[in-house]
């Protein structure tokens, strides 16, 4: 019998090490670089900690203890790793508490797993085969736990002060960070990952919160005031373009480019062949979807990811520059249409209390979706054609109108559970002979089907406006919420054969964003922006008065020089990229910018997202809402 705390020791850590390692080669597909000594010190730490804990205890709890946590261990690192695999990123722990209405989600689950997720399982199943030879023993004096926290307490310290505290790139620039400036401000969870191991980015996970929350108490202010007054817009030749026109905003669920198809979706196409296309617009897939989307096109800034859901816990903040607060002042009447409900999230709350709507209704409000409807793992996503067929008379004959239209129709899963398919599969099917069109997979079938009902709603639309002569005063503005992750990268190859997926996932989030209006000579426009820089957009072309010191977005069409940055901490502009799940890989696009100038430009983001933070903890709009206030 082992009776050895010193052979307990060295297991914890082994497994440590080892979920670390697969961690790392499973999602990073590469293993350990020049921070192996540094990861293997915190781990060690780690170790140490927890068997200081455990050693508390008596043999049969110690070993309960033991198994408890190499359990709580091994699923922390199986969730990293699919969550990635699923979202592009790694969760923050705050998310984790909303889990339960993910269980719709499991379809896309199954697509990521793959035998080396089996692997996960190996510590415990080493545990289940010599645990009975691992004998646990307690102290027996009262100073042995002392040694203990002092002993990890020491190899913590020595491993942070691993940590590079010189920039590395030879500039005076204030945003010349450092190693351990990665450490303090937690840029991207893959780079934290990447530079000091899970366990570690776990823990800085948890401690950020109390940390950054006693920030916003000091001296913030001030440094929010100057960070914002660098952000101005000027008049260009499209400002005040649609000054006076009706707006028809639609953000359409998972709409990628594939679903432009003449004798599929014939409406879609002419309305994309008839529009102004932006063929550089990105929608970042963010922590929580389509409601982090929704939360950067309606507020400009970006979400936060280490609260559940932004659009909950900033419901109550004061966000003056709206676009449904900018057209009110212009007297228009404001719509806000979903086709679905609050189960995952709190849009009524958030598009009234927050954005300033003054019409909102779902799906319940328009009959199309009973209460019994919506159970965990059983979502009938409901028909864009109908919503719009229970709407458009509320606001076809206003005077001015903006209409906000969140269609669900397009919805993953894409087979025939999903009633919208099985509505328009039969169509679909005929299409494909009578074309002799060559799509084979079933899901790639499901997802074009799902999206002829967008397709059916936006004929309607065109109809509607044409026929109550609303059409030439009326613009309309189609945007993705994001690309269609319900399909897997394989099928996403299939659908876009012209965008760079293998070398570059950023290209995923290439989607489209269209505007219409009969006058508009029909052109593609390739400004690079996202979904943050929809309401700054949106704002100068109707001259609607808004000033960019309320949020980080810029007007897509002013600003050549605009950046889009990923939840992972990506960057992209017309200049170059900087994919960091590929390790840290930068591509130019043009002269002119060095690696280390990409860097800097890197770092400067990071310092624009925590003032970002800061800007939604601390309320900062409600202290300085004279003369904005229209609560």
């Amino acid at each position: 019998m082992v009776n050895n705390r010193f052979i307990e020791t060295v297991m914890l850590l082994s497994y440590l090490f080892f979920l670390e390692i697969l961690l790392r080669v499973s999602v990073m597909g590469s293993l350990l670089n020049d921070t192996y000594f540094r990861l293997s010190l915190f781990l060690l730490s780690y170790t140490l900690f927890l068997m200081f804990i455990i050693n508390f205890f008596k043999q049969v709890h110690a070993r309960r203890i033991y198994f408890t946590l190499l359990f709580g261990l091994t699923i922390l690192m199986f969730s990293l790793d699919l969550y990635y695999r699923v979202m592009g990123d790694f969760f923050s722990i705050f998310m984790s508490s909303d889990a339960w209405r993910g269980v719709t989600f499991l379809y896309r689950i199954r697509l990521h797993l793959f035998p080396i997720h089996l692997l996960y399982l190996l510590p415990l199943v080493v545990f289940f085969i010599i645990k009975k030879r691992v004998h646990f023993m307690p102290y027996t004096k009262r100073i042995e736990p002392l040694y203990w926290l002092m002993s990890a307490s020491i190899v913590f310290l020595f491993g942070f002060t691993m940590i590079d505290k010189t920039p590395p790139i030879d500039s005076d620039s204030p945003f010349n960070y450092s190693e351990l400036d990665i450490y303090h401000y937690m840029p991207s969870a893959y780079q934290v990952i990447d530079r000091f191991g899970a366990l570690t980015y776990v823990r800085r996970d948890l401690q950020s919160v109390f940390t950054n929350a006693q920030e916003i108490e000091e001296e913030i202010i001030d440094e929010i005031d100057l960070f914002l007054s660098q952000f101005t817009a000027f008049p260009h030749s499209n400002t005040g373009l649609f000054e006076g026109y009706n707006l028809v905003f639609i953000v359409a669920e998972s709409l990628d480019y594939y679903a432009f198809e003449e004798n599929i979706t014939p409406n879609l196409y002419w309305l994309q062949q008839n529009s102004w296309q932006f063929t550089d617009f990105y929608a970042p897939h963010y922590y929580r979807n389509t409601a982090d989307t929704e939360f950067m096109v309606h507020t400009s800034l970006y979400p936060d990811r280490q609260v559940q859901l932004s659009m909950e816990a900033y419901v109550d903040n004061h966000f003056p520059m709206t676009l449904p607060r900018l057209f009110h002042k212009q007297n228009y009447t404001t719509f806000a249409y979903h086709n679905y409900v609050d189960y995952f999230y709190p849009r009524r709350d958030f598009l009234t209390q927050a954005i300033g709507f003054q019409v909102y209704q779902d799906a319940h409000d328009m009959g199309l979706m009973s209460e019994s409807d919506v159970q965990a793992g059983n979502h009938p996503w409901p028909s864009d054609l109908e919503m719009l067929e229970m709407t458009y008379e509320y606001w076809i004959d206003e005077p001015l109108f903006y209409t906000y239209y969140l269609t669900v129709s397009g919805h993953m899963p894409y087979h025939q559970n999903h009633p919208q398919i099985d509505k328009n599969m039969d169509a679909l099917e005929n299409i494909l002979e009578t074309f002799e069109l060559e799509i084979e997979d079933p899901e790639i079938k499901g997802y074009l089907a799902a999206q002829m009902e967008l397709d059916k709603m936006i004929g309607l639309l065109i109809n509607n406006l044409t026929l109550n002569d609303r059409l030439d005063d009326t613009v309309i503005i189609l945007m993705s919420d994001h690309y269609p992750y319900g399909l897997d990268q394989h099928q996403l190859i299939e659908m876009h054969p012209t965008k760079d997926i293998e070398t570059s996932a950023i290209s995923l989030h290439n989607v489209p964003f269209l505007i219409y209006h009969p006058n508009l000579t029909p052109k593609t426009i390739d400004t690079i922006f996202s979904s943050v820089d929809v309401t700054p957009t949106i704002a100068n072309l109707f001259n609607l008065g808004y000033d960019n010191y309320f949020g980080l977005g810029q007007d897509g069409l002013d600003n050549k020089a605009n950046t889009v940055r990923f939840q992972n901490g990506s960057i992209r502009n017309i200049y170059y990229e900087l994919d960091m799940t590929n390790q840290y890989a930068i591509r130019h696009f043009s002269g002119g910018y060095t690696d280390d100038d990409v860097m800097l430009y890197f770092n400067e983001m990071i310092y624009a997202l925590s003032m970002n933070q800061s800007i939604l903890r601390s309320d900062y709009y409600a202290i300085i809402k004279e003369p904005f206030d229209e609560k």
